[in-house]
């Protein structure tokens, strides 16, 4: 979980209504312009903001100019507000009208980039993060929300670069070393040399270390405990992991993250019913966790109660239509209940939100066990792939273009070799092979993860071979 940096000036502002005024009225102008300024309540800041703007916008005295009022920074102040109680298009509003009267105030470019990621355009986040760190190179704010834009772009390498530069610039800032463990964490997930490789170890020891030392700066901070919390699940410390999850709870019992992140390691450890009551709270506290539905859904799935699981899955569609992953989940859950057609026809979604190559394999064996010839649609498939590491050596060994063999040594580590057992052993049951296909799938059940996708393929289709 990146956080995300905002920006509010806090510069004096200068705000005159006349030749001269009384005492009592420069203290109430000091006031308004303080409320602007530095009030933690969000609400007198919109309050004061809006008074020093409509001054300026009303006032026909030739002496108050815009650079008197300082007005760029009141429409900065004021949009950063409008971000802190969610009302975006008002933020994006008044940071545009900051830049138009102030086109080189670098803080209103960052806090436009931090809305374009909490939106998910990158494109624009980074076009704007740039923007502000090429005005204000010190701009430490920029630097990190550029380290969480890399991060969820898979460059968790210059995630920790970038990262590592805001560190530099403000040291003691606490989401400077969150964001730089959480690409840690980002690296240490997307290590492909084996599950319990140094590499991978070292990476979570430098997460985990620069979330301890957020903890040390900010004690009270729920997210720097939050994200312990998400480290030590990584780690599969799940005991450890509701701990600290627990803690970010007392400190703000609002945060709905800790609770989907407790109720993940309740469902890593099992016990899905207390798993599916915090899924079910995080989802009240906020209604746009996207990965909590495909949570909700997993955890009714192993608790053998498939109709809430696929209702579970329909209400993820309809409240997040455009996510690949909410198609995917049902699509899942489809298959393993056998409804291979309509198992197709979800993966065909989520291919169509976002090209992943591992359902391009689900989706030719769900075409296949419904019975269809799903090889044109692999070929087409297997020709668009531009990445030709694993797994695209099973899409070969489904193709006829490489043997049983080559696409087993093509699988380079631990995780690679479970998942090719379940991929020779689902190509086995292809050929009515049940008797050879049955040991590869019981393989994979050994071997693989519980979260592994084929882990759980494996498990339904043992079912339906030897009920």
């Amino acid at each position: 979980m990146q956080k995300l940096i905002l920006a509010c000036v806090a510069g004096a502002l200068v705000v005159t209504v006349g030749g001269y005024f009384t005492f009592q009225a420069y203290r109430h102008n000091l006031s308004v312009t303080m409320s602007c300024l530095q009030d933690e309540d969000i609400i007198k800041k919109i309050d004061g903001c809006t008074q020093i703007i409509d001054t300026a916008e009303s006032s026909k005295r030739s002496f108050v100019t815009i650079q008197s009022l300082n007005l760029p920074n009141a429409y900065l102040n004021r949009g950063y507000a409008y971000i802190k109680i969610s009302k975006h298009d008002e933020a994006r509003k008044d940071l545009n009208k900051a830049i138009e009267l102030q086109p080189k105030l670098a803080m209103a470019y960052n806090n436009l980039g931090w809305l374009d990621l909490a939106a998910g355009d990158l494109e624009s986040a980074g076009k704007n993060l740039d923007q502000a760190i090429s005005i204000d190179p010190e701009l430490a704010f920029a630097w990190n929300n550029l380290c969480s834009l890399q991060v969820a772009n898979g460059s968790s390498t210059k995630a920790i670069r970038t990262c590592s530069h805001a560190v530099r610039l403000s040291p003691k800032h606490t989401e400077n070393f969150i964001n730089r463990g959480d690409a840690y964490l980002a690296l240490a997930g997307s290590t492909q040399t084996g599950q319990n490789d140094d590499a991978q170890r070292q990476n979570y020891k430098s997460a985990l270390s620069d979330i301890d030392f957020a903890i040390s700066l900010s004690p009270q901070g729920a997210l720097g405990h939050n994200e312990r919390c998400r480290v030590l699940i990584a780690q599969l410390d799940y005991v450890g992991a509701i701990s600290s999850c627990e803690t970010a709870m007392r400190l703000k019992p609002d945060f709905a993250a800790p609770y989907a992140n407790r109720g993940l390691a309740h469902l890593r450890q099992g016990d899905t019913s207390l798993a599916v009551a915090d899924f079910d709270k995080a989802i009240q506290l906020d209604p746009k966790l996207e990965r909590v539905y495909g949570l909700r859904t997993e955890a009714f799935q192993m608790a053998g109660d498939l109709d809430k699981a696929l209702k579970a899955s329909q209400e993820a569609i309809a409240q997040f239509p455009s996510d690949a992953m909410a198609y995917t989940d049902r699509a899942i859950l489809n298959f393993t209940m056998g409804n291979f057609h309509a198992a197709a026809e979800d993966f065909t979604a989520s291919l169509s939100r976002d090209d992943f190559v591992y359902r391009k394999l689900w989706r030719y064996l769900s075409l296949s066990r419904a019975g269809e010839d799903g090889t044109s649609t692999l070929t087409q498939d297997a020709d668009g792939t531009k990445d030709r590491g694993w797994p695209y050596p099973v899409l070969e060994f489904y193709l006829g273009r490489r043997d049983s063999n080559g696409m087993m040594a093509a699988a380079e580590n631990d995780d690679q070799r479970c998942e090719a057992a379940f991929y020779q052993g689902e190509w086995l049951v292809l050929q009515h092979k049940v008797g050879d296909a049955v040991p590869l799938l019981k393989k994979t059940i050994d071997t693989c993860p519980k979260t592994f996708v084929e882990y759980r393929f494996a498990q339904a289709e043992l079912k339906r071979l030897a009920p």
